[in-house]
């Protein structure tokens, strides 16, 4: 079998981001509710896989699908983080 020649791909220019980057981390009203209300209902899915309750896995999930909606909803509000990185209004 013949070797092959190893051909490079060509060097790339690396650019900076074209914002700033964001300066509060996530840490923002809307980015905890989500996380929070997100934990809840998987502890309260985690609860249902250990009693064996199909009703309150589905009710956990439907915490977990809830508290996305309300993180979207808070951050379309203004709680969320601004595209130019900075926290919304408190």
């Amino acid at each position: 079998m013949a070797e092959k020649d190893v051909v490079l791909p060509h060097m790339q220019t690396m650019r900076p981001p074209a914002g700033p980057p964001p300066a509060n981390h996530g840490r923002t009203v809307a980015a905890w509710t989500t996380t929070w209300v997100v934990v809840a209902g998987g502890l309260i899915a985690s609860i249902a896989v250990v009693a064996a309750l199909t009703w309150l896995l589905w009710a956990g999930l439907g915490v977990c699908v809830l508290g996305v909606v309300i993180g979207k909803v808070m951050s379309v509000a203004g709680l969320g983080q601004r595209p130019d990185g900075t926290n919304g209004v408190h």
